[in-house]
């Protein structure tokens, strides 16, 4: 798993590459393993990950066991629970794995510039806008502009 990616999950924060989950309440941070077990249900979150490949993924094929696995689950769960989250974001579905039900979106430093490119075209766009129309009044014939200012409140009219 890249640890350098943060994930949004049912309002918490989670910050893979140093375990850290946070709310506007607090944060708490996460055992490895059960960092990496939420790491993976974040990346295929909505999709049920069978508990061979958490193992598989988080201890290392052949390691871990399923005891172990469920005691992540719980660490974690315990931890959404203590930061106001519910603790059922992750669905047991029994003797197959896990599904992480909540929102999940990763917040990848790829995304970031995309949206603010998106805020910053639609302040340029206002802006451009708000130039036409200043440019429009002052254009405008004296009897026009009077009636704007008048309308806009910007100044007295005179009748």
């Amino acid at each position: 798993m890249s640890a350098d990616q943060s994930f949004s999950i049912g309002g918490l924060r989670f910050d893979a590459a140093s375990g850290e989950l946070s709310a506007p309440s607090g944060s708490r941070r996460l055992e490895p393993r059960a960092a990496a077990v939420l790491e993976t249900l974040c990346a295929r979150r909505g999709q049920m990950v069978t508990r061979q490949v958490l193992l598989d993924r988080c201890w290392g094929a052949g390691e871990g066991s399923d005891e172990a696995l469920t005691q992540a689950v719980s660490q974690i769960r315990r931890t959404f629970q203590d930061l106001g989250a519910p603790a059922d974001l992750i669905e047991t579905l029994a003797k197959r794995g896990y599904r992480l039900n909540a929102d999940g979106a990763p917040v990848a430093a790829q995304r970031l510039p995309a949206q603010a490119a998106a805020g910053r075209r639609g302040l340029i766009m206002a802006g451009i806008a708000l130039l036409v129309l200043l440019a429009a009044v002052i254009a405008a014939p004296h009897g026009i502009r009077h009636s704007l200012r008048h309308a806009l409140g910007l100044g007295p009219a005179a009748h």
